[in-house]
């Protein structure tokens, strides 16, 4: 490679729950909406200390909704937190 040419960016690192949750990837659709949204609600809640009443402003979903999600998912601060 000449000095003048230009190498392309390492891609970005993917966020640890989205790397745990894609290690098998889904097989349908359905799944992979699942693993999806449980990965960005584990990133935005670690993003917020775990506030849920923060998280819950922040993604513009009813306290409520979220908790429904928490149960859905087993997303819980003691086993997804770091």
């Amino acid at each position: 490679m000449s000095r003048t040419e230009h190498r392309p960016a390492a891609p970005a690192p993917v966020p640890m729950a989205t790397a745990e949750a894609m290690k098998a990837i889904p097989a349908t659709l359905r799944e992979f909406k699942e693993v999806s949204e449980r990965a960005f609600l584990v990133e935005k809640l670690r993003e917020f200390g775990w506030n849920i009443s923060k998280t819950a402003e922040v993604i513009d979903t009813p306290r409520s909704n979220l908790y429904k999600k928490l149960d859905q998912y087993r997303i819980s601060e003691e086993t997804d937190g770091n």
